[in-house]
């Protein structure tokens, strides 16, 4: 039953890193200062790797307060160490020097997949963004 609950909780976590990274995509793509500019790539992708960080975050802040629970632990335990611990599993690299006991293990798969899924949309859409000032650029 606790297992359940754990892809629960990661399925929230995911649900608002969603709602966040398709909000900031929004957001910026309609911003009259940055559309049609090559500078406003640039700022965009600088967002966006904020935007990651704050992901990042939110998945770290759900590992810290799962851990010395009923769910497991991430070695470690501090803060520091939940959010390192994330972004290690956020872009996929898996480190191994921290590592998740019992439950909260589901959290840590589908972060990965998370990461994944959300590095690439950025990519494209920057993708689509560009294709489009060279566009413009075009004799």
């Amino acid at each position: 039953m606790i297992e359940v609950l754990a892809y629960g909780i990661a399925a929230v976590l995911t649900a608002v890193c969603v709602v966040v990274h398709y909000t900031a995509m929004r957001w910026l793509f309609r911003s009259p200062r940055l559309d049609g500019r090559p500078v406003g790539v640039l700022v965009f992708v600088a967002a966006m790797l904020v935007v990651h960080v704050v992901e990042i975050w939110i998945f770290a802040l759900g590992y810290f307060v799962m851990s010395g629970t009923v769910f497991g632990t991430v070695s470690g335990s501090s803060f520091l160490d939940c959010i390192y611990f994330s972004a290690s599993a956020y872009t996929t690299l898996g480190l191994g020097d921290l590592f998740p006991t019992g439950p909260v293990r589901a959290v840590t798969g589908t972060e990965g997949l998370v990461g994944l899924v959300l590095i690439a949309w950025t990519a494209s859409f920057t993708f689509l963004h560009m294709q489009r000032l060279w566009e413009q650029d075009r004799p």
